[in-house]
């Protein structure tokens, strides 16, 4: 019989529908939000844009505050928070990267000095673009560790990004550079990196009514985006779609049990990266003869440590490349996933940015591995220990609410 497995709907879509809806002029509703700490903080940060948001039940309600990207924030203490003198904020993006690359020019825009704080290794991960179009034009940009303090508002004008960095920063200026009184345009210097996750947010603005085009090269990559200006976010109505990040580990760990399954709500025509999932498990072949894959996962990173708990039971070696930026997300999940699937037995290694797993390794059990604080080794651990022959004890499982709090009682449904 199949099991059929309940996740969330898509916390990348969620906050970049919750951040076009706060900029609205006029009241949006988001249907099936996704409800995770990630989204959280994006719900409190609008909320200090200025933006109402009724997150009492479904659809969530939204009454933007389209007023903010002009300069002028109201509503929620915004007025006061933006008194001459005294900075904007803080805003807290808890570990969220997405979060706080989306917040940055937006806060930023008003024009006051604006403080985020996080937790975790957020202060820690990359902000070197936002870093260099801050320190131009007579804007600032500070990072002690402890905090970001951004001020200064952008122009219309051409952006330059490095595309092997984060996808998230050209989706930060796509937020605002629409509503600047002249066109703008934004350069790649490279690939784009997780180019999929800008397609969302292009699709969201898209529904608010917002207007950029978007240039691709001779493979399909992103290469540069035109933005038209003086344009006004227009209030709408969404369905959230289910996370294809979360349903991974379940499809995953049903295949590692010979198990049939299926998830409610996904999109197979959804722009969200990591749909590739069923493509990549696919290529592992039958379930109980696993063989190894070779995979650039430069455009889904969020799978890697997926990817590799899976390929310990594929016989020969499978290889990652694009994985680099996996060291940079809530902790270096190629030196923790390298530590912890050696404590099950597992044969890992890494070079640069590609890692190597050389598999069958059967997973005894009987040991204590560490989530490491990060919500996706938890799941990945998680997803390997139902194939053990004795039980895996996982510590600081509890990250999976940054994402998918009910992952666990999903996952006891192939046990």
């Amino acid at each position: 019989m199949s099991i059929v497995f309940e996740v969330p709907s898509s916390k990348s879509i969620s906050q970049r529908a919750l951040i076009a809806a706060a900029l609205a002029d006029g009241c949006s509703q988001i249907r099936g939000l996704s409800r995770c700490d990630d989204t959280h903080v994006v719900i409190e940060a609008v909320r200090q844009l200025g933006a109402w948001v009724d997150d009492s039940g479904d659809p969530v309600l939204v009454e933007g505050n389209g007023q903010f990207l002009n300069g002028i924030p109201s509503g929620n203490g915004a007025d006061a928070a933006c008194t001459d003198g005294l900075p904007f904020g803080p805003v807290d993006c808890g570990e969220s990267a997405a979060a706080l690359r989306f917040l940055i020019p937006l806060f930023a825009q008003s024009g006051k000095r604006c403080l985020f704080s996080g937790k975790g290794r957020l202060l820690e991960r990359p902000l070197g673009p936002y870093e260099k179009i801050y320190s131009e034009d007579g804007r600032s940009f500070v990072n002690t560790g402890a905090y970001v303090a951004a001020q200064g508002r952008l122009t219309p004008g051409t952006y330059t990004l490095p595309g092997d960095v984060s996808s998230q920063f050209v989706s930060g200026l796509l937020f605002v550079l629409p509503t600047l009184d002249g066109d703008s345009g934004i350069v790649l210097t490279g690939p784009l990196r997780s180019a999929p996750y800008v397609d969302l947010t292009i699709g969201t603005l898209k529904r608010a009514g917002i207007r950029v085009e978007a240039s691709r090269d001779g493979n399909g990559s992103i290469s540069g985006i035109t933005v038209p200006g003086k344009q006004r976010y227009l209030p709408f109505d969404i369905d959230v779609e289910a996370d294809w990040s979360s349903a991974a580990p379940l499809l995953a760990a049903a295949k590692l049990c010979r198990r049939t399954a299926e998830v409610k709500g996904l999109d197979r025509d959804s722009a969200q990266a990591d749909k590739v999932i069923v493509k990549l498990l696919d290529g592992f072949g039958e379930a109980g003869s696993l063989k190894a894959i070779r995979a650039d996962i430069s455009d889904c990173p969020d799978l890697g440590p997926l990817l590799f708990a899976v390929a310990t039971q594929a016989e020969g070696t499978s290889v990652f490349s694009g994985a680099g930026r996996l060291r940079f997300k809530e902790s270096d999940r190629i030196a923790n996933m390298e530590r912890e699937l050696e404590k099950l037995g597992c044969d890992i290694r890494s070079d640069g940015d590609t890692v190597y797993v050389t598999g069958r390794t059967p997973v005894k059990g009987g040991v204590t591995v560490s989530g490491c604080g990060d919500h996706r080794i938890v799941m990945a651990l998680a997803v390997l220990a139902v194939t053990a022959e004795r039980p895996v004890t996982i510590e600081g499982a509890g990250a999976v609410s940054k994402s998918f709090p009910g992952f666990f009682g999903q996952l006891r449904k192939l046990l």
